[in-house]
């Protein structure tokens, strides 16, 4: 009788250990979820930021050519 209370004793205790390791199991893939999410964010937030200094830079390149043409009529002017 001894041996088979200590026998699921030692079933139960397998069986806690068991579902405790799948409960934490669990709450680490939460957990990674969560920051995979959160990394995805800042990834696009980046990718949004790069695409606007794209488009300030382009802008700035439109603005000297467009003083770099004004320079250049502006010589031609001067010149005759």
């Amino acid at each position: 009788m001894a041996d088979l209370r200590a026998l699921v004793e030692i079933i139960v205790a397998i069986v806690s250990a068991y579902f405790l390791i799948k409960i934490e199991n669990v709450k680490q893939q939460k957990d990674i979820t969560t920051l995979q999410s959160r990394v995805d964010k800042l990834e696009q937030k980046q990718n949004e930021e790069i695409r606007e200094m794209h488009g300030f830079i382009r802008e700035i390149r439109d603005m000297i050519q467009e003083l770099e043409i004004k320079i250049l009529q502006k010589d031609r002017r001067t010149e005759h």
